[in-house]
């Protein structure tokens, strides 16, 4: 049965003096919880020895995490009478630590999309690196065509005006 308890116990876990103080622990510990902790109970009985763990319970006031530490007190002659129990509250630590996962997650799926958007711009990049090569060279055939052109115009209409200019002196 719970003797006595700290103030910080009943905010935390929404339960009121009167629901916890002379209650067994099996009627005040949650279902999920209660066979664990009873567990750990039996064992600090049994070793004589603090036994720690964490644990998380389901309590009115919400979710919470705790680290725990019980140490048995045993009397003259060697029977163990009560229990004392420490409970750290490690909640804001926990969901600390789930945000953060959180976070971590939601930067990798961030990172993979944009080395995603990276790898198909580039793929899109290097698509039209491939079209302006092609189209560069298919520009300089074109103006290696028009120069021939041009220099053929030029030649044939330069040698007609120099052999009519030759005509023309002959006859003259």
């Amino acid at each position: 049965r719970f003797l006595s308890l700290s103030r910080h116990f009943l905010v935390v876990t929404g339960l009121t003096r009167e629901q916890v103080v002379g209650s067994l622990v099996s009627d005040v510990i949650p279902p999920p919880s209660r066979d664990m902790v009873l567990n750990y109970y039996r064992e600090a009985i049994r070793s004589g020895q603090p036994v720690r763990w964490e644990e998380e319970s389901l309590y009115p006031a919400g979710r919470r995490y705790g680290e725990v530490a019980v140490t048995p007190l045993y009397d003259a002659s060697g029977v163990a009478r009560h229990l004392i129990g420490i409970v750290h509250d490690i909640t804001d630590h926990i969901r600390a630590e789930e945000a953060l996962r959180d976070r971590e997650t939601q930067l990798q799926r961030w990172n993979f999309e944009l080395e995603q958007a990276v790898r198909l711009k580039t793929g899109e990049l290097i698509q039209s690196e491939g079209r302006l090569r092609a189209l560069t060279m298919e520009l300089n055939l074109a103006e290696q065509r028009e120069r021939q052109r041009l220099a053929a115009d030029l030649h044939d209409h330069l040698q007609q005006i120099l052999v009519l200019g030759k005509l023309k002196l002959g006859q003259g």
